[in-house]
């Protein structure tokens, strides 16, 4: 088989969808169903429909699969739809043969050929991120987990007698981080969580941009991004002063890997969002389930100064974000990105 006998070509998702999310399931640990593909191609307002990119052999099933799902970003005070990379997928006898690079390549040249031109984004895995900078993607930042401890019984079981040695430790070390969140809360500031963005919490969006010049506009994709997520394992913890809200906590808690796991952070200041995270911690750590948050975010995003003061570790970065098709002013732009721009 020669790279002349593989083909590719651009489509849209509609009449595409069990192939889409054939490929993409026979090459995932967890299935997803159509109705989580409804979701996650859902077109925004105004944006581009979703392009999907194909690989076959001759005219046999598609062997690999990759898209371009268009969302607003604000890039220097200009809103414009960012192609947003997922669900590249080469089926495994394929593999290591050259069909990815050739797709990724041919979906990165239809990204450029379209005008106005369109900038490319992805935060992908690490087999995925090398094929994509041999084809012209540029890597921009990395996501970097910060950790909070709640609970040293994870650490316990790596030392001799360390669960009986922990217990008495662990009951100090849990009663000093205790004292020292509360020097950060506001007396006349109270935290609540919530399954549901309101109109309230809609209004602190709308007033309460991200500090960057290169940003995912929040206003236009919370209520999709997490109150419409088809496995509905997104909540809300809000500080409010008085009845007004001041700050957003976007969260999933993993029971099964006893973490608590931010995605977005809305604040209208940085003492509002210390006051936030200092209470949101205390309520993780009367969670028996967790023994731990962790908040990703681009290296140079604010609010790490917080989480750096409130005890929160800086881990090795995990994930990496590329960019493509970018002029110069916004490959050397502020960007701010959170877990909440991988749409998964």
């Amino acid at each position: 088989m020669t790279d002349s006998d593989i083909s590719y070509a651009v489509t849209g998702l509609q009449g595409w969808e069990r192939q889409v999310l054939g490929l993409r399931n026979s090459n995932r640990e967890t299935d997803e169903s159509m109705e989580y593909l409804n979701w996650r191609y859902a077109t925004p307002e105004g944006a581009p429909a979703a392009r999907i990119y194909w690989a076959r052999v001759g005219a046999e099933a598609p062997i690999g699969v990759a898209a371009a799902i268009f969302r607003w970003y604000w890039i220097k005070g200009s809103r414009r739809p960012v192609a947003v990379i997922g669900d590249i997928s080469v089926e495994a006898n394929w593999r290591s043969k050259g069909v990815g690079e050739g797709l990724l390549r041919f979906m990165s040249d239809d990204i450029g050929s379209i005008a106005p031109p369109i900038l490319g984004f992805v935060i992908p895995t690490e087999p995925a991120r090398r094929l994509l900078e041999r084809v012209g993607w540029a890597s921009r930042g990395e996501l970097v987990p910060w950790v909070y401890v709640l609970d040293l019984k994870r650490w316990a079981s790596r030392v001799p007698m360390g669960r009986v040695a922990f217990r008495p430790l662990g009951r100090i070390f849990r009663s000093l981080n205790r004292a020292w969140l509360r020097l950060h809360c506001s007396a006349d500031a109270r935290l609540t969580v919530t399954n549901r963005l309101d109109s309230e919490l809609l209004s602190l969006i709308e007033r309460c941009p991200p500090a960057g010049e290169v940003t995912r506009d929040l206003r236009d994709s919370a209520v999709w991004r997490y109150e419409r997520h088809p496995h509905g394992r997104f909540r809300f913890a809000v500080l409010k002063r008085g009845s007004e809200a001041k700050a957003l906590v976007i969260f999933e808690e993993e029971a099964d890997k006893a973490t608590c796991t931010v995605y977005d952070i809305v604040s209208e200041s940085e003492a509002y969002c210390r006051h936030a995270f200092a209470r949101f911690v205390l309520r993780c750590m009367d969670a028996p389930e967790l023994d731990s948050v962790r908040v990703p975010l681009d290296s140079g995003h604010p609010a790490r100064l917080v989480l750096r003061r409130l005890g929160f570790l800086a881990r090795p970065a995990d994930a990496h974000f590329a960019i493509y098709n970018s002029a110069p002013e916004e490959m050397h732009a502020d960007w701010r990105v959170t877990l909440g721009d991988k749409d998964t």
